[in-house]
């Protein structure tokens, strides 16, 4: 099997992206766009950050070091996300995310090819995505690197696929058809940032001491040198979104996601907090990495920053992350579960801009009631066979009466979606962050 076939379908099936930094200037000068009220934004910012929660997010931006995120929630609002509840059949939250709806694997995941490939892209989703809706409206969409969207497919606009973060610099073989319209593949390369040409000297502030540049640590170098693996992969992903705002403007919808806080919560959580269950960590490993998921996360806010300093002033920004994370768990016979057990129930939402309520407090907002939110903010008509529902807490009362969301038409013999019902009165409570 050729390399970047696995490679590729690897990051699909993760269900993730990488995230990465540019350095340690931050923009900190970077405004929110919009301020609220009844107008309706001219476009959608979506950027999606995997594990990120209110639990690590929150102290942070109290203290100062995130302001990109405090700016947003000080203009527009901050709740949890309830996350999908951990199923074996669901493809991928991301795909959820996208289609509004639980999309399991054997409605969506087409068969493997005799070299045991599969090019999933959102043509075998089995839903669609909100982006082909705001198609229908002729509302243009740019979507780069959001998971299981390899090979490439059609849209109103650009995309740019998950495989774009595979550097050919770094042994794997170049991934076809990762862009839309194709033209734009031949723009990437000198974007691209392989982890073979990243130096030390650029991951260094998120490590205390240098330790972890020799080979002979072989612990602290082993940790270090797959860090710097996300961090180049993932600062291919803003290197290409700046360069598709700079050069082609800004659709309608913009929906980036990064994944990289995700793969490295596993690997330093224990550091951060050494009294988790199951980790072992050397008091040397502790030392050295015990700040890296803190400094990952003002990178995320720098990240925030950059992308909304070149957006439009009627811009609204949504940040949310697809599930939290809290570290191992413990079962109730003593063994530790690891892996996608560490990832938390409830993730983060922040938005703020045009359309969007300053401080309302959103009850029970889940990851399924994104894309109906956004196709309502944009005006375009709801799909009825989506599971989430509108976020009306969290818009705008005068947006609301002013544009009343749509809904598409029935399908004969359908039933009401459950977008298109009140959100339920017994909704729990908003959790304690929001």
């Amino acid at each position: 099997m050729a390399r970047t076939t696995h490679r590729a379908r690897g990051r699909s099936v993760a269900g993730v992206a990488r995230l990465g930094m540019i350095g340690a200037a931050l923009l900190a000068a970077a405004l929110v766009p919009g301020c609220g009220g009844g107008e309706p934004p001219s476009k959608v910012v979506l950027i999606g950050v995997d594990g990120m929660d209110w639990k690590v997010a929150g102290p942070l931006m109290d203290a100062g070091r995130m302001p990109n995120l405090a700016r947003i929630v000080k203009r527009g609002v901050r709740a949890d996300l309830r996350a999908l509840a951990p199923d074996d059949k669901v493809r991928s939250s991301w795909i959820c995310i996208a289609a509004g709806r639980v999309v399991r694997a054997h409605e969506s995941l087409p068969p493997m090819a005799p070299d045991g490939s599969r090019n999933p892209g959102t043509r075998t989703w089995g839903a669609r995505p909100f982006w082909d809706v705001l198609g229908d409206e002729g509302r243009t969409a740019g979507v780069l690197n959001w998971p299981y969207t390899w090979p490439a497919s059609e849209l109103e606009g650009w995309m740019i696929t998950n495989g774009v973060v595979v550097a050919p610099e770094d042994g794997w073989d170049p991934v076809p058809d990762i862009a839309w319209p194709p033209e734009i593949a031949g723009e990437l390369g000198p974007l691209r940032k392989p982890a073979s040409t990243t130096t030390d000297d650029e991951i260094a502030s998120f490590m205390n001491g240098d330790l972890w540049r020799s080979e002979e640590h072989p612990d602290l170098y082993g940790r270090a040198m797959s860090f710097k693996g996300n961090w180049a992969e993932d600062q291919t992903v803003l290197a290409v979104a700046t360069h598709m705002l700079g050069t082609r403007g800004q659709p309608d919808l913009l929906a980036v996601c990064f994944g990289g806080l995700l793969l490295n919560l596993h690997p330093f959580w224990g550091p951060m907090d050494p009294g988790s269950a199951g980790f072992r960590d050397s008091q040397e490993i502790v030392s050295m990495y015990k700040d890296l998921v803190p400094r990952y996360y003002e990178r995320v806010d720098g990240i925030i920053g950059e992308i909304l300093a070149r957006s439009d002033d009627n811009t609204t920004v949504i940040v949310c992350s697809s599930v939290g994370f809290r570290g191992p768990q413990r079962t109730a016979d003593g063994a530790i579960l690891f892996g996608t057990h560490m990832h938390g129930e409830v993730g983060l939402l922040a938005a703020s801009g045009p359309g969007i309520a300053r401080r309302a407090r959103v009850r029970d907002a889940s990851v399924l009631d994104l894309a109906p939110t956004i196709l309502a903010l944009l005006g375009a008509p709801v799909p009825r066979d989506m599971d989430g529902f509108v976020l009306t807490d969290m818009l705008d009362a005068a947006f609301l009466r002013s544009h009343p969301v749509v809904y598409a038409a029935p399908r004969a013999g359908s039933a009401p979606s459950p977008a298109e019902r009140e959100r339920p009165e017994s909704a729990e409570a908003p959790r304690e962050g929001t």
